[in-house]
């Protein structure tokens, strides 16, 4: 796959390296797992949530010699993380078993989580309502208003909207409402697809997330369903999923969880594609824009809901000119060009 990144933004991006952006991306994951917390520590959130892990594996030995070696870099960062063999592998997600002999080891990491991101976030709404918040779904922005290097008001087919700071944070979309008052993100949309089936009889279906990097996919446990996800592509703004590629998908995963095999009907299946709002780089692009009263809240690729809760909290912190809680280095719209702005009042 080649990435569609031109001209100097993607030159940056690539003499900052692998590293950089790994560890820009740690830092805010593990961040964001902290606010993850403290939000369910003071408000109840039902999103079929699992603490036990996540679960890496791979059948060849080298890869996952890469591998871990790589994890012994950011071990000082905060991750944790087990190097596990094939029979560790079964005894954290038992149905492996089938797959064993197939299994050159794996990389368990047991403090991630997993859940709906749907439920999630339609909690977070009623819980925002409940604050005052309003929501105007189904509205699409038709212009907006610079004068004197600050947004005066956005204007949507349901009226203007007016207010004294504006967070740009539609996804994949971001960088076409920019462009139209200067502002270049280089956000590009990348087709991820999933299928979700319920799980039906099969009793043994997966607890632990488990990433199969070599066949491209990830099984994910949704309370009584099972969602596997995988496949990236290039097709700008077309949403469709693309057949093919969810059965390439379902076939992988079958060969390691043939149980999964009789869960698929395609009655009860559900096919889905989305955007990933991907940067060259990696991380997401947060914080000032050349606009002083507009921030920016998008790029999170893949990792959008991993990084969600503690990019909000930064945003949130920089709108209200209060002192984020971790550094922002890296994980700015500043780093791509140098004529952006320092955030404000902390740079």
């Amino acid at each position: 796959m080649r990435c569609p990144a031109r001209g100097a933004a993607c030159r940056r991006a690539q003499r900052r390296g692998i590293v950089g952006w790994t560890t820009d991306n740690l830092r805010l994951a593990l961040y964001s797992l902290d606010v993850f917390h403290r939000l369910r520590a003071e408000i109840d959130l039902a999103y079929d949530l699992q603490t036990v892990g996540s679960l890496k594996i791979f059948s060849n030995p080298q890869a996952h010699e890469d591998a871990a070696n790589a994890c012994v870099q950011l071990r000082d960062l905060g991750l944790e993380y087990r190097c596990v063999d094939a029979a560790e592998c079964v005894g954290i997600e038992p149905a492996l078993a089938d797959a064993a002999s197939t299994l050159a080891g794996g990389i368990y990491y047991p403090g991630d989580e997993s859940g709906d991101c749907r439920k999630f976030t339609e909690a977070i709404a009623t819980r925002a309502r409940s604050l005052g918040v309003s929501f105007m779904f189904g509205t699409t922005v038709t212009g907006l208003d610079v004068s004197g290097g600050a947004l005066g008001w956005v204007e949507t087919d349901r009226g203007r909207v007016t207010g004294e700071s504006f967070v740009l944070a539609t996804g994949a979309h971001s960088p076409l409402l920019g462009r139209r008052i200067g502002i270049n993100l280089p956000i590009y949309p990348v087709k991820g697809v999933t299928v979700t089936v319920p799980i039906g009889r099969w009793n043994g279906a997966p607890r632990v997330t488990v990433v199969d990097d070599a066949r491209k996919f990830a099984v994910v446990r949704l309370g009584d369903q099972v969602r596997t996800a995988g496949s990236a592509e290039f097709t700008g703004y077309d949403t469709t999923p693309d057949p093919a590629r969810c059965q390439a998908i379902l076939d992988n995963a079958t060969r390691v969880f043939p149980e999964l095999a009789a869960c698929i009907d395609g009655a009860t299946a559900t096919r889905w594609a989305g955007l990933r709002p991907m940067t060259p780089d990696g991380p997401p692009v947060l914080g000032a824009t050349p606009v002083r009263n507009l921030f920016v809240n998008s790029g999170g690729g893949h990792l959008g809901w991993t990084f969600s809760c503690g990019a909000a909290r930064l945003v949130a912190d920089l709108v209200s000119n209060r002192r984020p809680e971790i550094g922002l280095e890296g994980l700015t719209l500043e780093r791509f060009t140098s004529t952006s702005p320092r955030v404000r009042g902390f740079g």
